[in-house]
């Protein structure tokens, strides 16, 4: 029973997480980039600088404000229960993989300058599941 409440909560905080994340990509959209940083990197590639700058802008916070999750998970039911940090994360990658297949058919742009921000997500998790701080108390 202590695991299916630990589920439920899981989910319901991957929920607010999810939301949460929409509200991050949004303002992450509205930073100003200069044009002295953005020059030299579009002389590499467009989609490389767009994809690093999204790294920057939302990737980075999406995983801070996953572990901070995580950490609030983990106070409210520490224990063993690994899975728990999965399904923080599960709600956060059915909204953004469902909007991702949805914008992907018409432009492989958007694609790949998503990307990152959802490996940065992914590695949090695979880090918090890893760690000693978070994903381990007994």
């Amino acid at each position: 029973m202590d695991r299916v409440k630990t589920s439920v909560i899981s989910i319901l905080l991957g929920l607010a997480f999810a939301y949460l994340s929409i509200a991050i990509i949004g303002y992450a959209a509205a930073i100003p980039i200069s044009e002295q940083v953005l020059k030299p990197l579009m002389q590499l590639s467009s989609t490389f600088a767009f994809a690093l700058i999204n790294f920057f802008t939302s990737g980075i916070p999406l995983a801070i404000v996953y572990c901070f999750f995580a950490v609030i998970l983990n106070f409210l039911y520490a224990g063993h229960f690994k899975l728990k940090f999965s399904l923080l994360a599960l709600p956060f990658f059915l909204l953004h993989f469902g909007l991702l297949v949805i914008s992907s058919h018409e432009n492989l742009f958007t694609l790949l300058v998503n990307i990152p921000q959802y490996i940065t997500v992914f590695l949090a998790v695979l880090w918090v599941q890893k760690s000693k701080l978070i994903g381990n108390k007994a």
